[in-house]
C-alpha cells in the first residue's frame, strides 16, 4: 500500500489499484498500459500462478507491460529448497505454514510463454533491504504478443 501511495504522488494522473491475486481471474477492468506484479506470483500451484499471470495480461491495452519480480531458486535465506517441495519449485515452508515458489530463469521465461507475454528484460537480482539478509529474485518485464 505504501508502493500505492508514493506512486500516486510520483503520477498524479495515473491510475493504481492493489489486488489480492486471489480475486484473480475475475472481471477486472482493462486498458491499462502496465501492471506491476511485484513478489506475488509465488504463493500458488503451478496453474493458479498461470491463471493469475493471464488475468493480469488481460487487464492491459494491446503491447502493455507487465512489470514483475519474483523469487528466485536461489533465495535460501528466504526459503528456496526448505520445507516439504508440494510440486516442482512450490514449497511448504514449515516456519510459516504456507506454499512459496521459487524460479529458476527457465520456470520465469515458461510461466510468462504460457501466460501469453513476450519477456523483453529479464536479470537475476539481490537486495539486503528486508533486514540485511540477501533477498535473490527473478525482475522484469514482458508484454503481451
Amino acid at each position: 500500500m505504501q508502493a500505492v501511495a508514493l506512486a500516486r504522488q510520483d503520477v498524479p494522473q495515473g491510475e493504481f489499484l492493489c489486488l489480492e491475486l486471489e480475486s484473480l481471474p475475475g472481471s477486472l477492468d482493462t486498458g491499462y498500459d502496465g501492471v506491476l506484479a511485484d513478489l506475488v506470483l509465488h504463493y500458488h500451484p503451478w496453474q493458479e500462478t498461470v491463471s493469475a499471470t493471464r488475468a493480469l495480461a488481460g487487464m492491459m491495452v494491446p503491447g502493455g507491460t507487465l512489470m514483475f519480480r519474483v523469487n528466485a531458486s536461489d533465495d535460501t535465506e528466504f526459503g528456496a529448497g526448505q520445507g516439504e517441495e508440494v510440486e516442482p519449485g512450490l514449497y511448504l515452508v514449515p516456519t510459516e505454514g504456507i506454499v512459496k515458489r521459487y524460479f529458476a530463469e527457465f520456470d520465469v521465461r515458461r510461466l510468462m510463454g504460457e501466460a501469453g507475454l513476450s519477456i523483453e528484460g529479464l536479470e537475476h537480482a539481490e537486495t539486503t533491504k528486508y533486514g540485511g539478509r540477501t533477498k535473490r529474485t527473478w525482475q522484469g518485464s514482458a508484454r503481451q504478443g
